[in-house]
């Protein structure tokens, strides 16, 4: 509870500073479980209770992993005897969507120059060998760049590959457009 507790005030604190008031917001806490012993894969499930004060609010969210997984795997599957495991759990925020208004930003020129982080070489499957490419870091681009291929985009979690003959170009809302030609 005190961990929720403390995930409550920090998604509190963060909606506040987007505008919303604590009372606009709404929480689903989400479990990730699993039967006891060797079960090796989980299931999230939406805790049918915020906080856990008593056995019933236990039993209560027992009740609720047993029902989602005897949904999808049927209810022979089911293993109360094993017992129960929460792995982890994450604190959903809900806000309405008519406080949230989303702010076009300033275009900024469709020069890429900004986000170059270097070349390095890379192999294309078309003409099939290694080439120099240019490497742009996500984070540095702005509305309105374009960064035509053969390119990589490096971002915190993922890289986009561009091939020769595309571009991708940042829109007013940081979203990336790749097109053909």
């Amino acid at each position: 509870n005190s961990s929720v507790e403390e995930m409550q005030a920090r998604a509190k604190r963060d909606m506040a500073a987007e505008g919303y008031q604590p009372d606009d917001l709404s929480y689903v806490l989400e479990l990730e479980m699993k039967w006891g012993g060797t079960q090796i894969s989980t299931l999230t499930v939406a805790s049918p209770r915020l906080f856990v004060s008593s056995d019933e609010d236990v039993k209560s969210v027992i009740d609720a992993f047993e029902a989602r997984y005897a949904g999808i795997y049927g209810a022979a599957a089911v293993s109360r005897e094993a017992g129960t495991e929460v792995l982890s759990f994450r604190l959903k925020v809900i806000a309405p969507r008519s406080s949230y208004v989303e702010r076009a930003l300033d275009y900024a020129g469709e020069s890429a120059d900004d986000a170059l982080k270097g070349k390095r070489q890379a192999y294309w499957p078309e003409p099939g060998k290694m080439m120099e490419t240019k490497v742009y870091d996500f984070s540095r681009l702005k509305p309105g760049n374009v960064v035509r291929g053969p390119a990589l985009i490096e971002s915190v979690d993922t890289t986009t590959v561009l091939p020769e003959g595309h571009r991708l170009t940042i829109d007013r809302y940081l979203n990336s457009i790749i097109e053909k030609g």
